[in-house]
């Protein structure tokens, strides 16, 4: 993924949360929208709508009680520092984080974006991308 657009993705995101805004506006790219459909898969964003025409993507934002569903993105790996995480080290996280306010890590595998809990269902490890603070 670009970083930039990755960037762009997160700033959008953790400032929609940050100003209780319900609709953000991210750069649209093939792998923006990779992330945003694993972030609806697992109801932490409302959903997204793509605007070819104007190259952008908006990003609906859930909210409870005015209360954003998850506080902040973090961003792991960059094009400079990349953190791979294997089958074993996803399992040990998962063991010391199994309260239900524990961070999900956003994972690139060969699968596409999934989360830490999907990547072990599914038996596949890769590059931690970012890390969702609930």
């Amino acid at each position: 993924m670009q970083t930039s657009s990755f960037n762009l993705l997160f700033t959008a995101i953790n400032q929609g949360l940050a100003k209780r805004k319900v609709m953000v506006v991210a750069p649209f790219s093939k792998q923006v929208v990779n992330v945003l459909m694993c972030l609806k898969r697992n109801n932490l964003i409302y959903g997204y709508t793509i605007s070819r025409q104007r190259k952008v993507i908006f990003i609906f934002l859930i909210f409870s009680h005015n209360m954003p569903i998850f506080e902040h993105l973090f961003i792991y790996s960059s094009k400079k520092r990349v953190l791979e995480i294997s089958l074993i080290e996803l399992k040990k996280f998962q063991n010391r984080t199994q309260t239900t306010l524990s961070p999900i890590l956003l994972i690139r595998s060969t699968r596409g974006y999934l989360t830490h809990l999907e990547a072990l269902k599914l038996g596949v490890s890769g590059r931690v991308a970012g890390r969702i603070l609930l």
